[in-house]
């Protein structure tokens, strides 16, 4: 896999992942006003010799939701992270609307130096349809330019 895929793959994955917590984000930030959750996992330090747990350590991760704010808090430690939904939700569209505006330029581009505006085949051998997939580019008044080796 080239660099340049890799990258592209890579965004592509993160953007999608960043569209999901975006979708759950927006269902969540009004139920915050309405109904109050909060839920926590809790794990055991490192183990001694005799198995039990190592001077009392423990370790837990807490999160929750009220009044419009998310709270992400260490347990049995007093620090908590509080973040607004709006700020979550502005954070979060980022990715997708990068993602989103990325996709016409894309295609312009191709376009622009004879390849195939779906999967960048190039046409200069076949301008009126592309063998990949059949693909029928539209008549531009670009004029082709040829591709850099």
């Amino acid at each position: 896999m080239t660099k340049k895929r890799f990258r592209r793959w890579l965004f592509n994955g993160l953007a999608a992942m960043s569209l999901l917590l975006l979708v759950i984000a927006l269902i969540l930030w009004p139920l915050s006003y309405t109904s109050h959750w909060a839920r926590s996992v809790e794990w055991d330090g490192p183990r001694g010799p005799n198995g039990g747990i190592l001077n009392g350590v423990q370790y837990g991760l807490g999160v929750g939701s009220a009044d419009g704010v998310f709270v992400v808090s260490r347990r049995f430690v007093s620090d908590d992270w509080e973040i607004p939904y709006w700020k979550l939700v502005v954070l979060l569209s980022v990715l997708p609307a990068r993602f989103y505006w990325n996709r016409p330029s894309v295609r312009s581009r191709r376009m622009s130096r004879g390849l195939c505006p779906v999967c960048g085949y190039d046409l200069r051998a076949t301008p009126d349809r592309c063998p990949e997939y059949g693909t029928i580019p539209p008549i531009s008044p670009v004029p082709v330019v040829p591709v850099k080796k």
